[in-house]
């Protein structure tokens, strides 16, 4: 059981690297999109059209991807108040409890988000010619990398000692 453990924390790791690098490109590919809109617009009175998409794209990318990191490194949005409230073995198994419904969560990401590439596979962003799918695959890979993160969490021994 801890190879497999070991395992899951050896790919949960590398995951969160490459995710960590994507997102920072994604970034970049985010603010040169803007600012190439910003000058447009403040110099020319005109920007192009596909940098709007591109913007919307990176962003909702960017979110969904770091929302998985957070999962595995603990920063994602918790209400910490029950740790004034209850003693530290409830706090623990309350902790243990969402990870869980995280899970449960990641999961329906992964079922909601196939069918909204498959909906979406047909349609095209006016601007990029882009499938729409591309931008709610975002959904479906999140979901994946979501339950990785938090099945690596959940199993991390050093989270809960």
């Amino acid at each position: 059981m801890n190879s497999v453990n070991s395992g899951i924390q050896k790919i949960s790791r590398g995951i969160y690297f490459a995710i960590e690098v994507i997102a920072k490109l994604i970034f970049i590919v985010m603010v040169f999109s803007v600012s190439i809109a910003v000058v447009g617009r403040l110099v020319f009175s005109k920007s192009p059209s596909w940098t709007e998409e591109i913007g919307i794209l990176s962003l909702v990318w960017l979110c969904f991807l770091t929302a998985a990191m957070g999962v595995r490194d603990g920063s994602h949005m918790r209400m910490s108040i029950i740790e004034y409230v209850f003693n530290e073995k409830i706090c623990l198994i309350l902790h243990k409890i969402a990870y869980v419904v995280l899970i449960a969560i990641y999961l329906v990401f992964i079922v909601v988000g196939f069918d909204a590439v498959q909906m979406m596979s047909r349609s095209i962003l006016p601007a990029t010619r882009l499938p729409m799918s591309t931008m709610y695959g975002s959904i479906f890979i999140t979901g994946i990398l979501g339950l990785i993160m938090a099945i690596a969490r959940l199993t991390d021994k050093e989270c809960w000692n």
